[in-house]
């Protein structure tokens, strides 16, 4: 049995690399790019559907506990007609963003002229979603229109039945 010279191993252990040991080939990494093509094709538009149910549950959610903060202030002022803030600064949201980074609106429609209730939301029969006051969010696009079927409202998060429902304008 002969040894190598400087480590003392016997020569007949000592093996050289054939073709298999030097790496992948082209056709392999070319398949496994493909295969993580694949993946990233699939899990990409799920994450993004993940993340866009996220933003309307958190402005869901934000638009209730505002909401609530403003039948405090009613019940607080005498719980009358007119006992609503004039602005969300009131009742302390004044600089609340949405997800996407605007800010929530409210337009008081209890008490007021003509020309202010005539800005309300509607449904797709062009009768005011609310009766006392509208608080949504712009949604995704950040861009609104008075009548919640309106392509540019359909992703807004609307206050409706004056409280009784939230959610995305395209499910009122």
């Amino acid at each position: 049995m002969g040894y190598t010279d400087s480590l003392r191993i016997p020569a007949d252990s000592v093996r050289r690399p054939s073709h298999q040991d030097r790496g992948f080939s082209l056709l392999e990494l070319l398949i496994g790019m493909a295969i993580v093509g694949l993946i990233a094709s699939v899990a990409i538009p799920g994450y993004t559907a993940f993340v866009d149910r996220a933003k309307v549950s958190t402005a869901s959610a934000d638009i209730k506990r505002i909401d609530m903060s403003i039948e405090r202030f009613r019940v607080q002022n005498g719980g009358l007609a007119g006992s609503l803030p004039d602005d969300l600064g009131q009742v302390g949201f004044a600089d609340l963003d949405d997800p996407w980074g605007n800010h929530y609106e409210y337009l008081l429609i209890e008490g007021m002229p003509p020309s202010i209730s005539a800005k309300a939301r509607q449904d797709r029969h062009l009768k005011p979603i609310n009766t006392d006051y509208d608080l949504y969010s712009n949604g995704k696009d950040g861009v609104s229109n008075k009548s919640i079927v309106n392509k540019s409202s359909l992703d807004d998060i609307v206050r409706g039945k004056n409280g009784y429902w939230v959610g995305l304008g395209a499910d009122f």
